[in-house]
């Protein structure tokens, strides 16, 4: 409560989205102040998964599969037309989440971006 004191609840605090709507931060305005206490690489309870051999062995596992490799082999040609659009970020099958995040956070938020999709 002392925070929201210090930096109250704003109706200007406002963004306008891709298709022209403008949205306004929840509660009329309320801020939230991002906080961070340690770094994920210094907290194994926020990445678990990283530094352990079993998720590493079981991922690659996965990866290499003979299932996986068809589905890139399959999504092949529609993964080519999509670095045009990906600011130089990996193009393959095993990065498909953080594609389908970088366009979509891009679709609402940047009407450029919206609009050079076909």
């Amino acid at each position: 409560s002392l925070i929201q004191g210090l930096i109250p609840a704003n109706s200007n605090f406002t963004t306008t989205l891709a298709n022209g709507t403008t949205i306004e931060a929840p509660l009329n305005g309320y801020q939230y102040l991002p906080i961070e206490s340690v770094e994920p690489t210094n907290d194994i309870s926020l990445e678990g998964w990283t530094s352990c051999q079993t998720f590493d062995k079981s991922t690659s596992a996965f990866y290499n599969s003979t299932e996986f490799q068809e589905k890139a082999a399959e999504y092949k040609n529609f993964l080519d037309l999509l670095p045009q659009f990906l600011d130089g970020r990996s193009v393959n099958l095993q990065n498909m989440w953080n594609i389908y995040d970088f366009m979509n956070v891009n679709f609402i938020h940047n009407s450029a971006f919206a609009k050079a999709l076909p």
